[in-house]
């Protein structure tokens, strides 16, 4: 099954949530194990946090969120002042640094992450992740999910 969506949202604190429940819902029902969907609602929200955080030029972002096959590809994209990539998440922050993780994180969540940064035009994070399946699950058209209930929580 493939599934495509394209949300536009307020660079506010309380839009990091709604995007992480709108993957997570989406792979739930789509039939992906807790696992995957675990990873991807943590690498999410960094992602959308770090726009709350550091994309002040820009009033709105959005999320590009897609399922194909066993492949899922996020994009954030935001119009703020951008950051220089070639030193972020390349490698863990020193263990007594206060902030700094998030971009690490992200790419030891996901299978794939690139982050495309340019001064005053801003940023698209894209995170691709291979998905796991619990047995039984959305097989192709005509077919339900029947535990995608318990393949991974939407909340939170």
């Amino acid at each position: 099954m493939e599934v495509r969506l394209t949300v536009s949202l307020t660079r506010e604190p309380r839009s990091v949530p709604l995007a992480r429940r709108l993957c997570a819902l989406t792979l739930s029902m789509l039939g992906c194990d807790s696992g995957s969907v675990r990873d991807i609602k943590l690498a999410v929200t960094e992602a959308c946090s770090n726009v709350i955080e550091h994309a002040h030029a820009s009033e709105h972002y959005e999320l590009e969120f897609s399922v194909e096959g066993d492949l899922c590809e996020m994009r954030i994209i935001d119009a703020g002042t951008g950051f220089e990539p070639a030193v972020n998440g390349q490698s863990p922050p020193p263990s007594a640094a206060e902030n700094g993780r998030g971009l690490h994180l992200i790419g030891q969540l996901v299978d794939e992450a690139t982050f495309d940064s340019t001064p005053e035009r801003g940023t698209v994070v894209r995170m691709v992740k291979r998905l796991h399946m619990v047995d039984g699950a959305f097989a192709g058209p005509g077919r339900e999910t029947p535990n995608a209930e318990r393949s991974g929580s939407p909340e939170g």
